[in-house]
């Protein structure tokens, strides 16, 4: 029995060295997709929002519907708070090992309950732009296939925790209580290789999703004119 609450680091995926290899060119793609995007929004006229309200509240949105706006701005600040969970397991592994014991569980639950907030209100916000935002010019994400993939992206994240909950059992596993529930409910467990392959398929679409966020178009009433 592992007595120190922890986790596998990549959950044992192999080979780590094609991770990272990918990582760092959807990292490249990503930091290429944005400065274009930056490029572009800055010869914009007539921008009353600044930077930070625009980028990080989404002021447009909510200028046009606070329904559309409420679910955007939740999945928008759990991505990020995702990413940083992301960037601190990889401080943790490289730098300094601080995420054991208490420290860990917190860590684990935050970031299981922010990734369930991130795949509901993506599948929201899907369903709201097929179901509700049919226009031609709709509110909100316009880039349907992207909430899909965002979607899919937490919601495969779900299934390697379930599996490995399922498989390993520790002691604080509830800790996790969504990848726990589905463990519970649905796989009870999984066997390595479909594990890997899980694992696998869910850092595909991560990186799928950072290289293209930049591509990712909001409608709003100053979008809708004319």
């Amino acid at each position: 029995m592992v007595l120190t609450p922890g986790r596998t680091a990549l959950f044992g995926a192999q080979p780590v060295w094609l991770f990272y290899l990918l990582a760092l060119a959807a990292l490249a793609l990503f930091a290429w997709g944005l400065a274009r995007r930056f490029k572009t929004g800055s010869k914009a006229q007539g921008d009353e929002d600044g930077f930070w309200a625009r980028w990080l509240f989404l002021a447009p949105l909510w200028r046009t519907s606070r329904l559309c706006a409420l679910p955007s701005i939740i999945a928008w600040w759990s991505f990020l708070d995702l990413a940083l969970g992301g960037l601190l397991w990889l401080a943790h592994m490289y730098v300094y090992p601080f995420l054991r014991g208490i420290p860990y569980l917190v860590f684990s639950l935050y970031l299981d309950l922010t990734g369930a907030l991130f795949t509901v209100c993506c599948l929201l916000l899907l369903a709201g732009r097929l179901i509700i935002w049919r226009k031609r010019r709709p509110w909100g994400v316009r880039n349907a296939w992207l909430l899909f993939v965002a979607f899919l992206t937490g919601f495969s994240g779900f299934v390697v925790e379930a599996g490995r909950l399922g498989a390993t059992r520790p002691d604080w596993a509830w800790w996790s209580p969504m990848g726990m529930w589905l463990a519970e409910f649905w796989l009870g467990g999984g066997s390595n290789r479909a594990l890997m392959v899980t694992w696998w398929v869910h850092a595909a679409l991560g990186l799928l999703l950072l290289i293209w966020l930049p591509r990712l178009r909001v409608g709003t009433n100053e979008t809708n004119r004319g």
